[in-house]
């Protein structure tokens, strides 16, 4: 794998690793329900064996997509500026290479799936409301719209306003430094992720239930803010720094299977749960510094799988924006056109896994007609006013 100082190709094998853990575990979520069930503060071990042997792992890794997209775009976003230092150019860039596919996938939905069909259309002010957060990407601040059209959408959202945040964390580093800054982050996302699990762990029981839903109503919209994920977000961009400016990765020393370990272990303690997304960023980025830092996996990956990767990571965000309805409107197919599946779950699952080798080239059609077209035209607007510069 190679790398230069503009680009990093591992990063491409790292997001083919987050897409397909998405994919993986929306599959779960399609067929079998978004959780491993609970059993007061641990996780229902009596469900059936088959399930037993199905859910746990694939569920848990599946958790670590999209920390995995986080820290690689804190790293990306903090590559490009310093690249060329102009907020204009900047956040041109981003606008054209986030949200034309997003629009356009959005309005895609809006045609051919019954459900967004009636949330466009359908009258009253909850239509117009999911309309509205989610062409503006503020979805993520309320339940009622948070996974209204596409629940893949609400990490869109936070990204988009992890972006708007970055002139901050600069502002921060600036003035604190980066160890100081990110600890002040690394206190925030705790406490967001602390309140969280007493939420989920008070509502197991019933005199308790009141002040859990109270709290967790006041929270949402912070607990789904960018303020959540930022410290996660922030740790790609510290280790994109130490690497431009040739600085030793204090995380290519840790130990990688411990700190997966400990993200893995909070799955199954429900207290603990809202850390995984925390522990999998650590995880990111200790794997990230190990590698810029010359440490290679021991176990040889075979090279077509490594081509695999590098594709998929390259149409990750075209595949992220479609794939989870296409896995829906499968189901709905399958259960509509042979009923007798409605009760075979594993036949169901199944499906779904190999609907990527028809999701993962429809991700690439979408890559090639709408979004590089769309990058393409950014850079053509940026040049022409100017807005780019290389820093020598």
């Amino acid at each position: 794998m190679k790398e230069s100082k503009n680009h990093v190709d591992f990063l491409d094998h790292l997001r083919g690793v987050a897409i397909l853990a998405v994919f993986l575990f929306h599959c779960l979520a399609t067929i079998f329900g978004i959780k491993f069930p609970w059993n007061g503060l641990v996780r229902d071990f009596s469900i059936a064996p088959s399930l037993l042997a199905l859910l746990p792992i694939p569920a848990c890794i599946g958790d670590a997509g999209v920390p995995i997209f986080f820290v690689v775009s804190g790293f990306c976003i903090h590559m490009s500026y310093q690249q060329s230092r102009k907020w204009g150019g900047f956040f041109a860039r981003r606008f054209f290479r986030i949200y034309p596919p997003y629009l356009l996938a959005v309005l895609l939905l809006a045609l051919f799936l019954p459900e967004t069909i009636k949330i466009f259309f359908g009258v009253g002010d909850a239509g117009r409301l999911q309309v509205a957060s989610h062409l503006l990407l503020i979805h993520n601040f309320s339940p009622d719209t948070n996974f209204g059209i596409n629940p893949s959408f609400w990490s869109i959202a936070v990204e988009v306003q992890l972006y708007l945040l970055y002139p901050v964390l600069l502002m921060l580093v600036n003035n604190f430094g980066w160890r100081k800054t990110l600890f002040m982050l690394l206190v925030c996302q705790l406490l967001f992720d602390c309140v969280a699990g007493a939420t989920s762990t008070l509502v197991i029981y019933p005199s308790l239930r009141p002040i859990a839903f109270a709290i967790g109503h006041y929270d949402y919209w912070l607990g789904m803010s960018p303020l959540a994920f930022w410290f996660s977000w922030a740790l790609g961009a510290f280790i994109a720094d130490a690497y431009l400016n040739k600085q030793p990765f204090p995380m290519a020393k840790a130990s990688l299977i411990s700190w997966f370990a400990l993200a893995f272990f909070c799955y199954f303690v429900r207290p603990l749960e809202p850390f995984r997304f925390l522990l999998f960023a650590v995880v990111t980025a200790i794997a990230i510094s190990k590698l810029l830092s010359g440490i290679r996996p021991t176990i040889r990956i075979p090279n077509f799988l490594l081509n695999h990767l590098r594709l998929t990571g390259n149409w990750s965000y075209s595949i992220y924006l479609l794939h989870q309805p296409m896995l829906v409107a499968l189901n709905v197919c399958v259960v509509t056109f042979f009923p007798a599946t409605n009760h075979h779950l594993f036949l169901r699952f199944w499906l779904c896994v190999i609907s990527w080798f028809v999701i993962m080239p429809f991700g690439g059609f979408w890559y090639r007609l709408i979004e590089r077209p769309s990058i393409a035209v950014g850079k053509r607007i940026i040049q022409h006013l100017g807005l780019s510069s290389k820093v020598g």
